[in-house]
C-alpha cells in the first residue's frame, strides 16, 4: 500500500510567526473597523490592545492591518524596543524614523518630509539601517515639537494617498524605562494640528501587567487610549476549528481525543496551542495522530515551555 503524502508543517510554533488560520477575533476585528471608520470622518479612538503573553496580539495587530489594506488605507507597523532611562529623545525619533519606513509605499515619494527630517538633524542612509540622529546635526529642541510637526509633515505627503494613516505600536511595555513618552504620544495626538490637519488612528499593543504598569504612574493615558481592547484565549469551539482548518490538505488527521487533549491542556492559548498541535504532527504515524503521539507531544511541549513560563 502507497504511504499516504504528507504536507510540511502547518503549525507556526515560533513568536511572531502568523498562524495559518486565523479565527475567534470577530468583535476584535468589528472594533478596529468602527474606529477606522471615526477616523476618516476626523473622529479619533485611538486604543489599546492587552493580552497575557502568547494570547495573539502581534497576530490580531497584522489581522487589523489587512483589514485597513482591504480599504486602501496606509498602515505602518512599528515593534517597539528597549530604551534606556531618560532617553526620550530616542522613542521619539524612532516613531518619527520608522513610521514612514514602514509604510508600504517607497520612501523616495516622501522627499518633502526627508528634507525636513534632514533639517532637524535626523538623517537617512541610502540603503538598509533605517534612519538615525546624524552625530554633527543633533537635534536639541523639545522632543513632543519634534513629534507633532514631524506627524503633521508626514501627513502633507500621505494625504493625497489615503484617508487615513493607521500606526500599529506593539510591545508598548517596552517604553517602561521611559513611560513619559505615552504622554508625550498623548498630548500630541491632542494638538490641534494633528485633530484637524491629519487623519492618523493610533491603535497599540502591550502585556496587561506592562499597560496596568503605565496606568499606575500615569492615569491620563488610561483615559487616552480607550477602549483597552481585552484579548482572552480563545472559546473550545474556535480552537478545535482552528485545528481542524489548520489540517486540511495536510494528509494528517488528529483523532477525536487529540483535539479535545489540546484544548484541555492548553485552555486555547493559542501560543501553547501551536507549540503542542506542533509536536503532534511531527509524531503522526503513517497520517494518524493518537494518543501514543498524543504523551509524547505532551512531554516535549513542557521541556519547550516550562523555562518560558514555568522558572520565571
Amino acid at each position: 500500500m502507497a504511504q499516504p503524502t504528507i504536507a510540511s508543517n502547518p503549525f507556526t510554533p515560533r513568536s511572531g510567526q502568523e498562524p495559518k488560520v486565523f479565527l475567534g477575533r470577530e468583535r476584535e476585528l468589528e472594533t478596529f473597523k468602527k474606529h477606522l471608520e471615526h477616523t476618516k470622518v476626523n473622529r479619533y479612538d485611538h486604543f489599546v490592545v492587552v493580552g497575557g503573553w502568547g494570547t495573539g496580539k502581534t497576530t490580531l495587530l497584522k489581522e487589523f492591518r489587512k483589514s485597513a489594506h482591504a480599504q486602501r488605507v496606509l498602515t505602518s507597523f512599528v515593534s517597539v524596543h528597549e530604551f534606556k532611562p531618560g532617553e526620550l529623545l530616542a522613542p521619539v525619533i524612532q516613531l518619527l524614523t520608522h513610521i514612514p519606513r514602514n509604510l508600504p509605499i517607497k520612501f523616495d515619494r516622501m522627499k518633502r518630509f526627508s528634507k525636513y527630517l534632514q533639517g532637524v538633524g535626523v538623517t537617512l542612509p541610502v540603503i538598509g539601517g533605517g534612519l538615525e540622529i546624524g552625530e554633527k546635526k543633533r537635534f536639541d529642541g523639545d522632543p513632543q515639537e519634534l513629534l507633532l510637526e514631524g506627524l503633521v509633515q508626514l501627513w502633507r505627503e500621505l494625504k493625497a494617498e489615503t484617508d487615513a494613516v493607521v500606526v500599529f505600536l506593539d510591545d508598548v511595555q517596552q517604553y517602561e524605562a521611559i513611560p513619559e513618552v505615552l504622554g508625550v504620544l498623548k498630548n500630541v495626538l491632542s494638538d490641534d494640528d494633528i485633530l484637524k490637519k491629519t487623519g492618523y488612528l493610533f491603535v497599540l499593543a502591550a502585556t496587561e501587567e506592562g499597560w496596568s504598569n503605565f496606568l499606575r504612574k500615569n492615569h491620563p493615558i488610561g483615559r487616552y487610549f480607550v477602549p483597552i481592547l481585552k484579548i482572552y484565549p480563545l472559546l473550545k469551539e474556535n480552537t478545535l476549528r482552528i485545528v481542524d482548518e489548520t489540517l486540511k490538505g495536510t494528509g494528517v488527521i488528529f483523532t477525536h481525543e487529540v483535539c479535545e487533549a489540546v484544548y484541555e491542556y492548553t485552555e486555547g492559548h493559542p501560543f501553547q496551542m501551536q507549540i503542542l498541535c506542533s509536536y503532534l504532527y511531527e509524531n503522526q504515524m503513517k497520517g494518524i495522530v493518537g494518543r501514543d503521539q498524543l504523551d509524547s507531544a505532551l512531554s516535549q511541549t513542557l521541556d519547550e515551555l516550562s523555562p518560558i513560563i514555568l522558572d520565571p
